[in-house]
């Protein structure tokens, strides 16, 4: 994850990603990326599937947030 993350920010192109929540807590995160993100937080926890247990419809314990770079939306962190 911290390939891709590192990869994107090289390329300093807008996107959007979807992360559990700690992941904006490392120190690792918050040094590569100082300022530009934003946080879209849905309402409904999503779901996904997980590999490693082989489950679907896995909802990670503290559920997933967008995390946008440089997409100047109007707020920087907003329920959707």
């Amino acid at each position: 994850r911290l390939d891709v993350l590192k990869r994107l920010k090289d390329l300093d192109k807008p996107f959007i990603m979807l992360l559990q929540p700690h992941i904006i807590a490392c120190k690792y995160f918050y040094t590569l990326f100082p300022e530009d993100i934003q946080i879209m937080v849905p309402k409904k926890r999503a779901t996904c599937y997980n590999p490693t247990l082989d489950k679907k419809n896995y909802s990670p314990h503290m559920g997933m947030w967008f995390v946008c770079y440089k997409m100047h939306l109007e707020k920087d962190f907003k329920y959707i």
